[in-house]
């Protein structure tokens, strides 16, 4: 099991570790404790502390009514240049987190401006005066919050998050405000860019809409690109990290550590590991498998009982009473329902360009292993193929989005009637992956998870569980 953390601890390491890194040099200033908190999801009231961590750290100093500027000077660093020779050391990482905004990012955001006017939306006004001015100065910001808002205002409760930590990688911040005079054009900074945005946002149908967003994507990725390679003609001898690196926690990796053993225990259950009438391992034994204390694992066995799927009885353990795991969406905790409906959601947004990437790496070397699954029971087929993408998607953030959203989802799917049409999909899906139809693998794993999503919101509907409205179904 992974080590605790609050939001507070990882937003304190997370701009701890920038400052140290010369990320942050000496005599820059943070951006404002609201800003912070809106770029890695969490409340002002954390962003402060963990400002104020960094002030009794003595790295940062604090003033009223101002932005925290660094007072800590990296040793290693010469000179007034460490943030950006930190920037070039991670050109890789940076260009493959633009790259991963460009094909993930404009479904979602056609998908949130078709659900959510852009005239609802928290910085609509802000963004509509900014739009008005002849100086584009701080236009990038003025459409990141219209951005930000559209994703909050979805349901979806990983959208946002999932962005700001892309944004975030690839120092979205530093390139379009800090090194202006060396960005090339981008959509963000031009004006003129910010009244077609909110113009194209208001009158659009979804398919100009998804067009513009992926011109707009793509401008940003190639004057990334122009940006980086000119801070390199000024800084030739800068270093260049040998790998790629992207980490993203949903929900700040904040889940209690016996909701991660209900899900565990919840795959193996609806698997078959554990049919009804079997006992579960001791204890002490999941205990020592999972790496936690006995307390932990009996919280998650008290909230498996309550949910009837298994029941302790002195002296024998625990039996499994049934695997149908939809009565656990009926009486379980509302939030990380909706976690896990929001997972499945984006999962049919991430898994589309996924598909199309690691199309011919699954092709050439994951035929076999699928033909395998697909007589097995339940969803074994969708198991292999979701395993797949994560093995064989090429770009790195995307894969880490993957994998990340995956664990999320992997408490299975519920209905007997979910799993058959699951399977149904999957198999033509990898009818068309052996006859090189690569669109029509792409739409089938699509289709894989839009199935499994809309069959999970269906049955919450029904039950009384979330609203008629709530997260629509994506196109």
């Amino acid at each position: 099991m992974e080590p605790k953390q609050t939001k507070l601890d990882f937003l304190y390491n997370i701009l701890r570790k920038q400052i140290l890194s010369g990320l942050l040099e000496y005599g820059s200033r943070l951006p404002s404790a609201r800003r912070i908190a809106q770029t890695y999801q969490t409340s002002i009231r954390t962003s402060k502390a963990a400002l104020k961590l960094l002030c009794e750290e003595g790295l940062i100093q604090t003033e009223p009514r101002r932005r925290a500027v660094v007072i800590y000077k990296a040793p290693f660093t010469s000179g007034e240049h460490s943030a950006v020779l930190a920037v070039l050391a991670k050109r890789k990482s940076i260009m493959a987190a633009y790259e991963t905004m460009e094909a993930l990012m404009p479904d979602i955001f056609t998908y949130c401006f078709r659900v959510t006017p852009v005239s609802a939306l928290k910085h609509y006004e802000t963004a509509l005066k900014q739009a008005r001015r002849a100086n584009p100065a701080g236009s990038w910001s003025a459409a990141s919050d219209l951005l930000h808002d559209s994703l909050h205002a979805s349901g979806n409760l990983l959208f946002r998050s999932v962005f700001s930590a892309l944004e975030q990688h690839a120092e979205v911040s530093f390139l379009l405000d800090y090194q202006q005079p060396v960005t090339t054009y981008s959509p963000y900074t031009e004006t003129a860019s910010l009244r077609t945005m909110i113009h194209i946002m208001q009158h659009a149908d979804s398919a100009q809409l998804r067009e513009r967003f992926t011109q707009n994507f793509h401008a940003t990725t190639v004057s990334m690109q122009k940006s980086l390679d000119k801070l390199q003609g000024k800084y030739p001898g800068a270093e260049e990290e040998d790998t790629v690196g992207f980490s993203w926690k949903p929900a700040g990796g904040q889940f209690p550590y016996y909701i991660k053993i209900i899900r565990l225990l919840l795959e193996q259950i609806g698997a078959g590991r554990y049919p009804p009438g079997t006992l579960l391992p001791s204890e002490a034994s999941l205990a020592r498998q999972y790496g936690v204390s006995v307390h932990t694992i009996r919280k998650a066995l008290a909230v498996l009982n309550a949910s009837g799927f298994s029941r302790t009885i002195n002296g024998r353990g625990t039996v499994v009473c049934r695997s149908d795991q939809s009565i656990y969406l009926k009486n379980g905790d509302r939030r990380l329902i909706m976690l896990y409906l929001s997972a499945l959601q984006l999962m049919a947004f991430a898994s589309r360009p996924a598909a199309r990437l690691a199309f011919d790496a699954i092709r050439e070397q994951d035929i076999p292993r699928l033909r395998a699954a697909a007589p097995l029971p339940y969803s074994a087929l969708f198991s292999a193929l979701q395993e797949c993408l994560l093995n064989r998607t090429p770009l790195y953030p995307l894969a880490v989005i993957l994998k990340e959203t995956s664990r999320i989802i992997s408490w299975g799917f519920y209905d007997p009637v979910i799993r058959e049409s699951l399977n149904e999909i999957c198999r033509r899906a990898c009818i068309c992956l052996q006859n090189g139809e690569r669109q029509g693998f792409v739409n089938g794993v699509f289709d894989c998870y839009r199935s499994a999503f809309f069959g999970v919101r269906r049955f919450l509907a029904e039950e009384g569980i979330i609203g008629p409205d709530e997260i629509p179904v994506p196109d």
